[in-house]
Order: C-alpha cells, then structure tokens, then sequence
C-alpha cells in the first residue's frame, strides 16, 4: 500500500520528518528501500529507490528534508517512481487523506522551499505518469 509519485531516476528522495531508519536495504519487490520511525506512532517508507543515500543504515538519525535516497526502478517496478507509504501505529494509511499533527511554526518555512520544488520537479513535462504493462510471462514473487 501506498502512493506512487513519478519523477525521474536520480531525483533526490528526502525524509518527511524527523526520526531514526529502522529499514535501508533490499526488501523484495519494493527494491531499495528506507523505512523511518518518526515517533512511537508514525513511520514513513520509500520504495524502489535508486540509491539509499550515503550514511542511511538501520539506527541512523535523519532530520526533516535530509536526502536519503534517489528515485528508481528497484524491485517490481516497470518504470521510475518514489513509492511512499505512511504507517499509523503500523497500520498503513493514504498519506493523502490524513490530518497530521501542525507543524511547529519555527519549521514551516523549511518544508515550503522543500515541497514548492518538489512539486516542480514532479509536475514537469518530462515526467510521465507510471505506467503498467501486462506481463509476457508469469513471475513467481518470492519474498
């Protein structure tokens, strides 16, 4: 479960809150991925990435916009894209249709930058959106 955000390989993927990696490595069909625990209730995960940034391993402190990936292709992925997932006490959750806690006011400038271009990036013309193709032939998930 979880949204699926075209852009092209390499785009810079960045922590959406503060928290401690709990996952960076290869997870089957989710390829390359980085798992973050925010607090005792919320987690974020970021699948299919190119790269797992340099220093992300388990037990690692990442701060709110810190890169910790590159948008890839990994796993069972037809095409490059930031799988996202937002967990809620382990449940998963639409990252869309959430009311989060606000933001404390001496960091709502940070993520503006941060998201203004992000959304650039991710409406340009050069990002199509992620495509499905029917298989040829069946593949065995193992995993």
């Amino acid at each position: 479960n979880g949204v699926d955000f075209a852009a092209p390989t390499g785009t810079p993927v960045r922590a959406v809150a503060d928290g401690r990696v709990v996952i960076a490595g290869y997870k089957g069909g989710g390829g390359k991925t980085v798992k973050i625990e925010h607090s005792s209730r919320y987690s974020t995960a970021y699948l299919h990435l190119s790269k797992i940034g340099n220093g992300i391993r388990p037990g690692t402190t990442v701060k709110r916009g810190q890169v910790i990936g590159n948008v890839g292709s990994t796993g069972l992925a037809t095409g490059p894209h930031l799988h996202f997932s937002f967990y809620d006490n382990g449940v998963y959750v639409d990252p869309l249709k959430i009311d989060l806690p606000k933001v404390p006011e001496k960091y709502e400038a940070i993520p503006v930058k941060y998201f203004k271009e992000m959304l650039r990036q991710l409406q340009g013309p050069q990002n199509d959106p992620v495509r499905y193709a029917k298989a040829e032939h069946e593949v065995a998930h193992i995993g």
